[in-house]
């Protein structure tokens, strides 16, 4: 039995590095158990934001994430997201839409199942950033008529 197995609790890697004043690189490394094997997610993007001085901002995002480690199910993803980003001192509002284009792939026969699934979800999303003592909260909330996700993060930054 291996440490996975037997813990529940799995790391969650994510980083960013900032390549120019509007450019960063993303990326994220991630895993959870299933059964007696435990999948591994792995992605990388760019995240591109567009500045003026109004404390407004567009922010475009490019994501290419895949799911391997199953032993009967595969899954890649791109996601492009494009938001619009108001600042009023500490606080950040954001809102935009996005798309996300997935590719399945069953390795077993499963009845009603197709073996390949490729399709595209569209979604909206609204998030609220918080900075307070050089930390950085954020909710956020992203959905279609079909599926809600929320999400909470807390950030700290290198200047």
């Amino acid at each position: 039995m291996s440490l996975f197995e037997k813990n529940n609790f799995l790391p969650n890697f994510s980083n960013s590095l900032k390549l120019t004043k509007n450019l960063t690189y993303i990326s994220k490394i991630y895993s959870f158990n299933h059964g007696k094997q435990s999948p591994h997610i792995y992605g990388f993007g760019v995240l591109y934001v567009s500045k003026n001085n109004k404390g407004s901002n567009w922010i475009s995002s490019l994501q290419k994430v895949n799911l391997r480690g199953l032993s009967d199910y595969r899954l890649s993803t791109i996601t492009i997201e494009v938001s619009k980003a108001l600042s009023y001192k500490t606080i950040n509002i954001s809102y935009g839409l996005g798309s996300t284009f997935y590719n399945q792939k069953f390795y077993k026969f499963y009845e009603n199942i197709s073996k390949k699934i490729e399709s595209q979800i569209n979604f909206i999303h609204f998030s609220r950033l918080t900075k307070i003592k050089g930390l950085q909260f954020e909710t956020k909330i992203s959905g279609n008529f079909k599926t809600i996700i929320f999400s909470c993060s807390i950030k700290k930054g290198i200047i």
